[in-house]
């Protein structure tokens, strides 16, 4: 699966808002961030966008359509 190109984006692109995270969930972001090697903003964005209704990562979005191209193939 090839990632997708990462657009490069300005601040003014963004709205900076601050946000109170419990310690042990602060941990937990901060430890999976380090572990797919993106920042901490970005784990949390992938998690807002993820439990979004109607909403897949692209990630998803293409798994997904490459399941439909089986399917089709197999039809």
């Amino acid at each position: 699966m090839t990632t997708p190109p990462i657009k490069k984006t300005t601040q003014s692109e963004y709205i900076k808002t601050a946000l109170r995270l419990p310690p042990d969930l602060h941990a937990e972001i901060q430890a999976e961030a380090d572990r797919q090697g993106h920042s901490m903003n970005m784990e949390i964005l992938f998690r807002l966008r993820a439990a979004a209704p109607g909403r897949l990562p692209s990630e998803l979005e293409e798994i997904k359509a490459m399941l439909q191209r089986v399917v089709d193939a197999l039809a």
